[in-house]
């Protein structure tokens, strides 16, 4: 090989290896650079409906994204109501928006990824990129009813809930409104037009519909046992039928409704051998003075009974004994040989005792208000099922023999409810005395002769004492037991509390127009049995009844049964 040649092969080689390379002219210069740029889809796709408001949102990329750019600020979902919240991540080519919270039903949504989102060769979207899509439909909203029972209804009565939704009940049975509410809502029931001549209360009567209907509102109706429009009336001359001078009643006399009102002038005196019997729904009128100037108060008219005196009301037609007001009359006089029985009446505005008596004395289902005692008893009387109101004291007894007190509801008097002096004997069963001004029961100067006996009672927010001694009473002259004695001035004084006595609010229904008790009530099945001495409450229900549904039926403490 010549010189020239040697000298010429570097320079071949090396042009074969640059060939080799690609190097070289227009062709060469090494691999393209990316310059494309990303693409955007998503799910739920462009136009979607009926997506579920629990939805993510997919953001799928063409090619591997600079996920630092994929941020809030540039990626976001927004409807009407403004941007929505949420978070977003990015992995790869895809990227999640998932909201905070559930979305709206019926709402158009649109995710936006805006321009500054770029790959990894800083290829932003040529684009700003849009997709909406429309969420479900709301599902049925579930709705449920509002009902439950009724007990001790007589008539029919209007229920309300929530304001509007009226519904008239007439049977003690189940009953449901006829509008249905959602869930979560709030339902209030109330009593919107009462019974004539009962009081209605609704338990469990408010409250939140829950996944299921309401079943358990109670609506209890309980018999008016003081009608106030009774008790609040007064009378004199005017519209009389039959004016009364006064004077003796001889043999048998009846005073009935067609002669009422029958206007007293002056005393009426029913002898030894004589009845005056009183009829259903009659009025008897006392003038405010006496005629007669004869009596225990000759200034006032009275009705002295030493005979028979019969007075048989109902409880839709009672006989009233009335006045021009408080203390216009005398009341009514048993002497000691004299018997009254007194049923169904309202006995009102005596400036002594509306009933005082020497005799016997058998009353039922009457009602005494203002007068400045109710009964004041001097000797046996027998008071079962009745009412004492604003008189000054509601009871007050001397007696030496036995009597009893038995159902009474003794309330709102302005001294005390019972008041004994000695010697007296009294017993007092399942009354309810409560809101008097001073003691619930006073016992003063209590003896070896004293004997009172209370069994299940309820007395409660008296002033004084629930149930008082002036000085120490022991166990002989003062039993008491299976009662609730709660929220008085004391409870007790110069006594000790007897077995099975406990201190809680008895949850009375509705006092003072309804004292009976709440189903809740503490009261209720955990009396002594008195089954021999008290059989019925004061609306003639059979005690003992089974009132908290263990299967046991018990006493109840205070005048009702539950």
């Amino acid at each position: 090989m010549t010189a020239k040649r040697l000298k010429l092969l570097p320079l071949v080689l090396g042009l074969l290896l640059l060939s080799a390379c690609g190097g070289g002219g227009e062709g060469g210069g090494g691999s393209t650079p990316d310059t494309t740029p990303p693409t955007v889809t998503v799910t739920p796709a462009n136009g979607a409906t009926d997506i579920a408001i629990s939805t993510t949102v997919s953001v799928n990329f063409s090619e591997a994204i600079n996920c630092s750019t994929v941020t809030l600020a540039n990626v976001t979902l927004s409807s009407s109501g403004g941007a929505v919240t949420g978070s977003i991540t990015c992995s790869g080519s895809s990227a999640t928006f998932t909201p905070t919270s559930a979305l709206s039903y019926s709402t158009l949504y649109t995710l936006t990824v805006s321009t500054n989102v770029n790959d990894g060769a800083g290829n932003a979207l040529a684009n700003v990129f849009t997709s909406s899509f429309t969420t479900a439909a709301a599902p049925p909203v579930a709705t449920y009813t509002v009902g439950g029972t009724v007990s001790g209804l007589v008539g029919s009565v209007v229920l309300q809930n929530n304001g509007t939704d009226d519904l008239t009940v007439s049977a003690n049975e189940s009953f449901t409104f006829g509008t249905s509410l959602a869930g979560g809502s709030a339902y209030n029931v109330i009593v919107l037009s009462q019974p004539s001549g009962q009081t209605c209360t609704a338990f469990n009567g408010s409250g939140t519909v829950g996944s299921a209907n309401v079943t358990n509102v109670l609506l209890k109706c309980t018999p008016v046992i003081v009608d106030m429009t009774k008790v609040d009336s007064t009378c004199g001359s005017s519209g009389a039928v039959t004016p009364l001078a006064g004077g003796m009643i001889i043999g048998s006399t009846t005073w009935g409704l067609a002669g009422s009102p029958y206007y007293l002038q002056g005393d009426i005196i029913v002898p030894s051998g004589s009845t005056l019997s009183i009829q259903p729904g009659t009025i008897v009128c006392s003038a405010s003075s006496d005629a007669q100037g004869s009596g225990a108060n000759t200034a006032k008219v009275e009705i002295i009974v030493n005979g028979t005196l019969s007075v048989a009301g109902t409880a839709a037609n009672p006989v009233i004994f009335v006045s021009a007001g408080f203390g216009s009359w005398h009341g009514i006089v048993v002497g000691s040989g004299g018997t009254a029985n007194v049923s169904s009446a309202y006995v009102l505005h005596a400036n002594a005792a509306g009933i005082r008596s020497e005799g016997a004395l058998n009353v039922s289902n009457t009602v005494f208000a203002r007068n400045r005692v109710g009964v004041e008893l001097s000797s046996y009387g027998d008071i079962r099922s009745s009412a004492f109101l604003m008189n000054n004291k509601g009871v007050s007894t001397t007696v030496g023999v036995s009597s009893r007190l038995t159902n009474l509801l003794i309330y709102s008097n302005s001294l005390q409810g019972i008041h004994l002096t000695t010697p007296s004997v009294l017993e007092v069963y399942n009354s309810t005395i409560d809101n008097n001004g001073s003691d619930g029961v006073l016992v003063s100067a209590p003896t070896a002769g004293t004997s009172v006996i209370i069994k299940n009672a309820i007395i409660t927010n008296n002033s004084g004492s629930g149930v008082g001694c002036s000085t120490t009473c022991n166990t002989n002259q003062l039993q008491l037991g299976g009662s609730n004695l709660w929220a008085n001035g004391t409870n007790y004084t110069n006594l000790t509390a007897g077995a099975n006595t406990i201190s809680s609010n008895p949850a009375y229904v509705s006092p003072p127009m309804d004292y009976s008790l709440s189903p809740s009530s503490p009261s209720i099945d955990v009396g002594e049995d008195l089954s021999a001495s008290v059989p019925a409450d004061i609306l003639g229900n059979t005690r003992p009844l089974d009132g908290n549904g263990d299967g046991i039926a018990k006493f109840d403490h205070g005048a009702f049964e539950q």
